[in-house]
């Protein structure tokens, strides 16, 4: 896998996860005005509660994976905008050469050397 997959699929996988979390506040929100469900939710919740500090330790990990990728993205969209730069930079030059050169082979068809 390219490093190119491999970051394309961390990022569906966080991008995923974080969707996920976000399903997981909005049913809290629901949750919250339906006392039945509330005790249902502190039931499952009291039953297993390693497992939920697991998975909130999880996602406090790919909070952080999340703003490490802005950082990333921030940093390759400076890239861009200098490789941008860069090739308009190499296109004038070789356009420069370009002019300069039919007035070298003009020198040399005058000098015989063809």
């Amino acid at each position: 896998m390219t490093p190119t997959a491999k970051s394309g699929a961390a990022c569906h996988e966080i991008l995923f996860l974080n969707f996920i979390s976000i399903c997981e506040r909005t049913i809290t929100k629901f949750i919250k005005v339906d006392p039945k469900i509330k005790l249902e939710q502190n039931r499952l919740w009291s039953s297993n509660p390693s497992e939920l500090e697991v998975l909130r330790q999880h996602n406090t990990e790919l909070e952080a994976k999340v703003a490490e990728l802005e950082v990333f993205r921030q940093r390759n969209t400076e890239l861009e905008v200098e490789k941008a730069k860069l090739e308009e930079v190499w296109r004038s030059r070789v356009t420069l050469q370009e002019k300069k050169l039919p007035s070298l082979k003009t020198r040399m068809r005058g000098s015989g050397r063809n």
